[in-house]
């Protein structure tokens, strides 16, 4: 996804935090780590974050405030990774899942929250044991 239309810039959140995780989790050596089951999520995922943005986008046409972006985009996460299927990919593909995040990223207050929305939706033990 550009960011012709938000016009966030690099530090925005379409470049700064979407686009490099998409483009991460497609580098030949992330995507190949994950299994079938793996890959459907990541595709599927991809898919269902880009198509909230748009219409999100499309919604707020002349209206593009960039912190609204970043909510937004954070607020989708939650809901694109469990319909994709997150609970079952977690336990087969977590070591994966570790080498394709940047850590880094994990501490954000959005960040926080929609890892505590997606582990409480799978249940802890269900990704880590």
């Amino acid at each position: 996804m550009e960011d012709d239309i938000a016009h966030c810039g690099p530090n925005g959140y379409l470049i700064a935090y979407g686009e490099k995780n998409c483009k991460n989790f497609y580098k030949p050596e992330i995507y190949d780590r994950f299994d079938e089951l793996g890959k459907q999520f990541i595709n599927c995922t991809g898919k269902c974050l880009i198509y909230n943005m748009e219409l999100y986008l499309e919604k707020r046409a002349g209206d593009i405030n960039c912190e609204l972006i970043k909510e937004e985009g954070f607020h989708s996460h939650p809901k694109c990774y469990l319909d994709c299927g997150f609970c079952q990919v977690c336990k087969s593909n977590k070591y994966a899942l570790l080498r394709a995040y940047d850590l880094k990223d994990f501490f954000s207050k959005e960040a926080i929250e929609q890892v505590y929305i997606v582990i409480k939706e799978c249940g802890v033990f269900n990704c880590f044991y």
